[in-house]
């Protein structure tokens, strides 16, 4: 960040969005998303349509980063005032090309907030130019507790408050400070929140991103392989290893997700079927009805892979 004052500490990567996304679309906005956004990004710009804020869908077939860059910069010939992108789907881990988008975007003088929820502890991700508002989770890959995000600014754009209250000081004034943070931060911060949020960034600094990515993507290898060897089983893995994080999704052929899950919960595996809060991302899939997800951790080992597969075939069977 430019400065410890465009680091705003806020509830969680939703909040975080719904600040930048509120604040940067104004009346009658065009904005760009890509087909793989969470419902913190969909929502958002939904509930505005009653300003006339328009959402345009680039779309691609999962994990086709020249499709979506194709099309993307197809798209800003529509001369968009916003664009928005998630860095990584939380339902398929697919590093979406948003280093590429940040630079089309700068060049085409299009502000960009970046969904790094599922991104930041995995993979390097920065403010790079062009980039407006920086959104994360604290839960995820950063390894703090729930209730906790981020948004970093770039620091040129002054956004409009989505809640007043107290700040500490200037307590006379009815308005709230013009500067960040606490312009964005009223009322008590989770300083519990923020203090494990301080601590699991600096785990993964200790432990190191390379040595965390590289641990998670021998898992999910491991567990991709195994998961080729049960029959009727679909994952959706990319062919480039190096454009996915440690996150994948799979089916069951003739058999519904949440069931699935069902089962594996009874098995003592704790999974998430269904629609991941990203149903747009299912559709551009073509999975609709959703998938089962599972994500190694840089805490798993590899026999834990080795044992989920052996439970897993005992659920199928079941």
């Amino acid at each position: 960040a430019p400065g410890e004052e465009q680091v705003i500490l806020t509830g969680n990567a939703t909040e975080a969005l719904n600040l930048a996304i509120k604040g940067m679309a104004g009346e009658g906005s065009k904005v760009l998303i890509s087909g793989y956004e969470h419902n913190a990004v969909t929502r958002p710009l939904h509930a505005l349509k009653g300003r006339g804020v328009k959402t345009r869908v680039v779309e691609s077939p999962l994990f086709d980063r020249d499709t979506f860059l194709r099309n993307f910069r197809a798209a800003l010939w529509e001369k968009p005032d916003l664009a928005v992108l998630t860095c990584v789907s939380n339902a398929y881990g697919w590093i979406l090309p948003f280093r590429e988008v940040t630079e089309l975007c700068r060049r085409a003088g299009v502000p960009l907030i970046l969904d790094a929820s599922q991104a930041a502890g995995h993979i390097p991700v920065k403010l790079d130019p062009g980039v407006a508002f920086l959104a994360a989770a604290g839960h995820k890959g950063l390894f703090g507790p729930g209730g906790t995000g981020l948004l970093i600014a770039n620091g040129e754009y002054t956004l409009p408050t989505l809640m007043e209250g107290g700040t500490g000081h200037d307590s006379r004034n009815p308005e709230m400070p013009k500067l960040p943070p606490e312009r964005y931060e009223a009322g008590t911060p989770n300083l519990p929140g923020a203090a494990g949020l301080l601590a699991g960034i600096e785990f993964v600094e200790s432990v190191g991103l390379q040595k965390i990515r590289n641990h998670e993507m021998e898992l999910l290898a491991r567990l991709r392989e195994g998961l080729w060897r049960i029959p009727g089983i679909i994952t959706y893995a990319s062919r480039h290893p190096d454009r996915q994080t440690g996150v994948l999704s799979f089916n069951v052929r003739g058999l519904d997700p949440e069931e699935l899950t069902d089962r594996m919960g009874n098995a003592g595996v704790v999974l998430r079927g269904g629609l991941h809060c990203a149903p747009v991302a299912h559709d551009s899939a073509g999975n609709p009805g959703g998938t089962v997800r599972v994500s190694p951790s840089v805490f798993n080992r590899r026999e834990e892979i080795d044992e989920f597969l052996a439970r897993l075939r005992g659920a199928i069977k079941t």
